[in-house]
């Protein structure tokens, strides 16, 4: 009993966590390189982890097949490496190919692009992942989250389908969504897409290439 109400609580700790993500209500502190050399074994706290980056790292590695995800629709398992690569050592292929209209702004609380593409574009995986959200949301539309290896979550918004479900495992390069103008937080046809790495969003100027 005690370890189904332990499972319980992690899996709503991540819940609360991916809904934060979600509605970018977070504080934002940029990434810290850890001081000392991480472990590998399992989901246990690990060295030079924050204890924020190891609460998440439980919340969503809360058992050994990473079942712990996140929607109202039917759950996906979550692929997630036992220890973080670090990300300039990832590759990501671009989402969308256009021109940035509006870079991320962490002060202003903007923590992703907005990138403007022809009507119709389709929006782009830019990992291997599983969806784990993919639904309307008032603020931002057509909404798609995927969950990826290396504690990373990506969001694309706004657009104007959804080609994919919660549950679907997608590669990288596969269309997820066309792009659009969709919800309220928007005042014209464009990608807003977001890199999260452990539960903080990073600039994903810094990774990818939108040209």
């Amino acid at each position: 009993l005690d370890s189904l109400t332990e499972l319980a609580d992690a899996q709503e700790r991540y819940n609360e966590s991916f809904r934060r993500m979600l509605t970018g209500n977070v504080r934002y502190q940029p990434e810290k390189q850890p001081q000392t050399k991480r472990t590998t074994s399992g989901i246990g706290p690990e060295i030079g982890l924050s204890e924020e980056e190891q609460q998440l790292r439980q919340e969503v590695e809360m058992d050994n097949t990473g079942g712990a995800v996140v929607t109202k629709q039917p759950s996906a398992p979550v692929n997630i490496s036992p220890r973080d690569i670090p990300l300039e050592q990832m590759y990501f292929s671009p989402p969308i190919g256009g021109a940035v209209s509006a870079p991320f702004d962490a002060e202003k609380n903007h923590f992703g692009v907005d990138v403007i593409a022809p009507k119709n574009t389709p929006v782009k995986a830019v990992m291997d992942g599983w969806v784990i959200f993919s639904d309307w949301t008032l603020e931002t539309g057509n909404t798609i989250a995927i969950q990826h290896a290396n504690n990373l979550v990506t969001f694309y918004k706004h657009n104007s389908a959804l080609l994919k479900k919660t549950g679907n495992y997608v590669k990288a390069g596969v269309a997820i969504a066309i792009i659009g103008n969709t919800g309220e937080l928007t005042d014209g046809p464009h990608l807003h897409f977001e890199l999260w790495h452990s539960g903080k969003p990073v600039n994903p100027m810094d990774f990818l290439d939108f040209k």
